[in-house]
């Protein structure tokens, strides 16, 4: 099965704007080629998921806007999350 997600991973990278960016985004980062691949296999079990959970057909639009709504809410969480610990010190 993982050799067959691998495979997957690869073509998708290859032919899929979504996942390529993806996979570049994580090759600046320092990634080697099969950790970004690797990154690109976890990424499609979740969409993989996310289709059969929500029985939607995979929609990158969707996918992408949840990426940056993700984007937009994490910094307000850690900033919540270090002002309680500091409160907590305190």
């Amino acid at each position: 099965m993982r050799a067959l997600l691998y495979m997957c991973a690869q073509t998708s990278v290859l032919h899929d704007e979504h996942l390529k960016n993806i996979y570049h985004r994580h090759r600046s980062k320092g990634k080697n080629h099969k950790q970004a691949i690797g990154v690109i296999m976890h990424k499609m079990l979740r969409m993989i998921w996310g289709v059969l959970t929500s029985t939607q057909p995979y929609n990158a639009t969707t996918d992408k806007n949840n990426q940056t709504k993700k984007l937009n809410n994490s910094p307000t969480i850690k900033k919540e999350e270090l002002k309680q610990k500091e409160d907590i010190r305190h």
